[in-house]
Formats: C-alpha cells, sequence, structure tokens
C-alpha cells in the first residue's frame, strides 16, 4: 500500500522518556459528492474535580474550559453544517451530550451529605443547526461538577445512545 518507511529514535542519556509516534497510510481516494451526516456522541466529566484548576500556573476551572471546549465543537458543527448548504436535517450532523459523575439518575442527589450529579443523557442526537446548537450550548452552560468520577456509566450511555438513536447512514 505505498511507502514504508524505517525510522529508529533513540532516547538520550539526559531524556527522562522517550515519545514515539506510529501513522499509517493509504492512498484511497477519500472524496465524496454528498456530505456524510456525522452522528456524535460527546461525554463530559462532571465530577466534584472538574471544579479543581488546571494547575499552580493556571487558576482556570477544568469545568469552564470544558464548557468553552464543548460549546467551540458545538459551534464548528453548526458551521459545518451551514457552509455545506444541507437543507435536509437527516443529512446534517448530530451531538449528543452526556454527562458523568454518580449514578444514573435523571437529577443531583445527596450521599452522606454531599451533593452528586448524575450520570446522565444531557441531550440525545440534536441536529446541529441555529436552533439545536442554542438547545446544546443551554445544557452545557447549564453543567455543575460535584460527585464521582463514573466515567463507566458515561461510557455505558454514550454506548446506548449510539446504539439505540445513531442513524445506520451516519459516521
Amino acid at each position: 500500500y505505498g511507502n514504508h518507511i524505517k525510522l529508529t529514535v533513540e532516547k538520550s542519556e539526559a531524556a527522562d522518556f522517550l515519545v514515539a509516534l506510529s501513522a499509517l497510510s493509504s492512498t484511497q481516494p477519500m472524496e465524496s459528492e454528498t456530505p456524510v451526516p456525522l452522528d456524535i456522541v460527546m461525554v463530559l466529566d462532571v465530577s466534584g474535580s472538574m471544579n479543581d484548576p488546571f494547575g499552580s500556573n493556571d487558576s482556570t476551572e477544568r469545568l469552564t474550559a470544558l464548557k468553552n471546549s464543548v460549546n467551540a465543537f458545538i459551534d464548528l458543527v453548526k458551521e459545518r453544517n451551514e457552509s455545506e448548504a444541507i437543507t435536509d436535517d437527516s443529512q446534517k450532523s448530530r451531538i449528543s451530550l452526556v454527562q458523568f459523575a454518580g449514578d444514573k439518575r435523571n437529577s443531583a442527589y445527596r450521599d452522606n451529605g454531599y451533593t452528586i450529579q448524575p450520570s446522565k443523557v444531557l441531550n440525545s442526537f440534536t441536529v446541529c443547526d441555529a436552533k439545536g446548537a442554542i438547545t446544546l450550548k443551554g445544557s452545557v452552560n447549564g453543567l455543575r461538577a460535584a460527585g464521582m468520577t463514573r466515567a463507566d456509566y458515561g461510557m455505558s450511555l454514550a454506548e446506548t445512545e449510539m446504539n439505540s438513536n445513531a442513524r445506520t447512514d451516519a459516521h
């Protein structure tokens, strides 16, 4: 399938670790006449540690950075849908939002005196157009961090969302 290049990288004595990068490529054409819709599930950490800053040199709360990043991504997907002039909603990319922290529940709950945010689907697949982006960003901006880190629940909910609601013609 094309050219093969072998490169050996050695760790110097002064280095603490070695980072390796592997890349594969093929010459298959990746062009399409019709835009391929995407169904995207974003799994968001709202555990208590998301209230913490990144570090001693950066006081930005992790949850704030998460919200900013997810909102920017929503804008990019909306712009993609708009720039390709897709008029059929069934061909537009969609986003689903899942949060994880505590147990799978519909609302926050108390446990041993602590408020715990639940692991749940915030938005099932939503077409990312002007109206859908407002809905999705409203959910993102309303995120509150508190509780455990049950990423397994988040991934389970995302898998269920994909298996139950994703389109067969979407990627």
